[in-house]
């Protein structure tokens, strides 16, 4: 009887150990599905080859490289980071110049953001400023409306922004392009007002600009820079 029971034992033993062998088997198999590719190389490859790739962050990369490169939005919905799959769609969108695509990010102010940039290129191209007042994102369209001002030196986009630090900077960058002393001392910032005399300064090689930088260090650094200008012409 006892010995019945050994072999009893023996068997079973045999059988998991079997079943453990089967198993590694099953794993080794699984892991030999794991691939290797440099990130370089992602645009290149297969989708299907993306998956197989071992690490999430990887294969969103993947996906997002595939799906990017090629305007193909049904690889960007592989990815699984809401954020990366979102980029993905915006990226596509602007490439494509279809502020609707837009419409296929998880949440609204990711749409907007979307649509901003889009608006916001056609806008800067044709300098045209009511393309500006249609984005939704507010940086955005300050962004945009302070663009256009630089490019075409209507002051007046300056005045219909609402953020004191955009509306600065505007003034700022149109009194430089335009080489308008005036505007530089509209903005409400000290160190934007002291940027705008010291770049005329330097333009117009008037070193009596200077004078008018509040900064001390600045002032300084302006009439070495217009000293300097004026050494090369």
């Amino acid at each position: 009887m006892f010995s019945k029971r050994r072999l009893l034992a023996y068997l079973i033993a045999a059988i998991v150990v079997s079943i453990l062998i089967l198993l590694a088997g099953c794993g080794n198999d699984a892991g030999n599905d794991v691939i290797t590719i440099d990130s370089n190389d992602y645009i290149n490859s297969k989708v299907s080859d993306c998956a197989k790739l071992q690490y999430m962050d990887q294969k969103d990369s993947c996906y997002w490289a595939i799906g990017t490169h090629n305007l193909n939005l049904s690889v960007c919905n592989e990815i699984a980071d809401e954020f990366m799959r979102d980029d993905c769609v915006s990226s596509i969108a602007q490439q494509m110049n279809d502020t609707e695509i837009c419409g296929k990010a998880s949440n609204v102010n990711r749409t907007n953001t979307c649509v901003g940039r889009i608006l916001s290129d056609k806008a800067i191209l044709s300098n045209n400023a009511s393309l500006c007042l249609e984005i939704n994102d507010d940086d955005l369209k300050s962004q945009c409306l302070n663009s256009i001002a630089f490019f075409t030196g209507d002051i007046s986009l300056c005045s219909a922004l609402d953020d004191q630090m955009f509306k600065d900077d505007c003034y700022t960058n149109v009194g430089i392009s335009t080489k308008n002393i005036t505007l530089c001392g509209m903005p409400f910032d000290d160190s934007r007002k002291d940027d705008c005399y010291s770049s005329n300064a330097v333009m117009l090689n008037d070193k009596s600009l200077c004078d008018k930088v509040k900064d001390g260090f600045k002032r300084e650094e302006c009439k070495t820079n217009v000293d300097f200008a004026l050494n090369v012409d």
